[in-house]
């Protein structure tokens, strides 16, 4: 399992370090917190990039290969998911 700091899913999200708190902040994403170190960890990216159950699913793909652009998921070929 691989834990990544705010700032690196920031990075990898494409998103402000101030989005991802907000994110935490209110359970859209989840974390684990190390003394007073919060990590997440692949699998918390992974059920935060996944979309719910009322959501059509167009087809699986892996956390690293994913990212937020403009409100939308897309891919590295940037077709949106």
């Amino acid at each position: 399992m691989q834990a990544y700091t705010v700032e690196q899913v920031a990075k990898m999200l494409h998103i402000g370090r101030d989005k991802v708190y907000e994110l935490l902040r209110t359970g859209q994403l989840r974390s684990i917190k190390i003394g007073k170190l919060r990590r997440i960890t692949d699998d918390h990216l992974a059920a935060f990039v996944a979309p719910s159950k009322t959501t059509p699913r167009k087809r699986s793909v892996q956390v690293s290969d994913v990212y937020v652009t403009n409100r939308y998921l897309v891919d590295d070929d940037n077709e949106q998911i």
